[in-house]
């Protein structure tokens, strides 16, 4: 019994490595790709590799949490920043005061725009705080 628990666990163990193994050449194409994008790109680029950090390294993550913000601000795209504000606000779920105050921010811009789905999304978020 001992055994299979044993075996099982490193299985478990050896699964959770392969994944963050598969995202590592996903990061590096999509930091490639970054180098050369335009406008529109460069903010689902930088979206999506701190999305992939989320979970894995957290620091890297935030820095292109950072850098996605500044681009949508630069571009002034209201719902990008949305978006973002609700990443942020994902990345700090263990402190619900921070978390709160980016779902508001995601709110404010969501109610500008009149975004009804991304209205809703900003409530549930609240909700789950």
């Amino acid at each position: 019994m001992r055994f299979r628990i044993t075996l099982l666990s490193l299985f478990f163990i050896n699964l959770a490595f392969a994944q963050e193994e598969k995202k590592i050449p996903k990061l590096d194409s999509l930091k490639g790709v970054l180098k050369t994008a335009n406008d529109s790109t460069r903010i689902e680029l930088l979206k999506e590799i701190s999305k992939d950090y989320q979970y894995t390294n957290v620091d890297s993550g935030m820095a292109y949490l950072k850098k996605y913000l500044s681009e949508t601000q630069k571009q002034k795209n209201k719902k990008e920043e949305a978006r973002c504000y609700m990443l942020y606000a994902a990345y700090l779920g263990g402190s619900p005061e921070k978390a709160n105050e980016y779902y508001l921010k995601a709110l404010k811009i969501r109610e500008e725009i009149q975004d009804t789905a991304g209205i809703g999304n900003c409530y549930i978020g609240l909700g789950r705080i």
